[in-house]
């Protein structure tokens, strides 16, 4: 829910600082998780969660309208990208509260190792827990940069690449936007979107342990 409140403020105030008050008139400008979270988003999440090899939900959109922006192109390059620099400003927030943890002892270097390489905790210890929540707050919001630059519809990542493409390439790439979220299943289905994510996740486990 932090991650999701991050990410859907930052569009908003970005938005907000680019000359639009779309968000701010729809209640969008919130720190309230709930006022970001989609019904049938979140539902999917839990169902996935549940039932399913892999996870999937959304958010609810902050409504913006780049006709009002200052500078249109660049406008919307910056809120798309917003969202993105708050998930991974998150992740630079859990590796301090992380460190924090290591050197005030409420967390060990060896519970924090077995984490990053288990994934889990070793036992019910509240300290093992603690550095679960840590990695795995770090890994979500990392997941959410990676995915949100990928460029395909309606993904932050497509909005910067529509923008930076000549005209003609732009509009012939918008076509493909009422296909979006069937490309995006389909990645996750056939696991492509776990193959874009292991190289990064390894990274993360390496930052971690040189951290520790």
């Amino acid at each position: 829910m932090i991650a999701v409140m991050a990410h859907e403020y930052a569009h908003g105030y970005v938005a907000f600082r680019q000359g639009d008050l779309t968000a701010k008139y729809a209640g969008r400008l919130s720190l309230n998780p709930v006022d970001h979270l989609d019904p049938i988003g979140t539902a999917v999440f839990a169902i996935t969660a549940l039932f399913s090899p892999f996870v999937f939900g959304w958010a609810k959109p902050v409504p913006i309208n780049p006709l009002l922006f200052k500078e249109y192109r660049a406008g919307i390059i910056r809120v798309s990208l917003a969202g993105v620099v708050a998930n991974l400003g998150l992740v630079v927030i859990g590796a301090v509260i992380l460190k924090i943890l290591l050197i005030s002892g409420l967390v060990s270097g060896q519970e924090v190792y077995w984490v990053v390489n288990y994934m889990r905790p070793e036992g019910p210890g509240l300290s093992y827990y603690l550095a679960w929540l840590m990695y795995m707050f770090m890994v979500l919001n990392l997941v959410l940069v990676v995915f949100n630059l990928l460029p395909v519809p309606p993904l932050d990542g497509s909005k910067v690449l529509m923008m930076l493409l000549p005209r003609e390439q732009a509009m012939a790439f918008e076509r493909i936007e009422p296909y979006g979220m069937f490309i995006i299943l389909f990645l996750i289905m056939t696991d492509i979107i776990g193959m874009i994510f292991s190289p990064v996740l390894h990274i993360l486990r390496i930052g971690i342990l040189i951290l520790i």
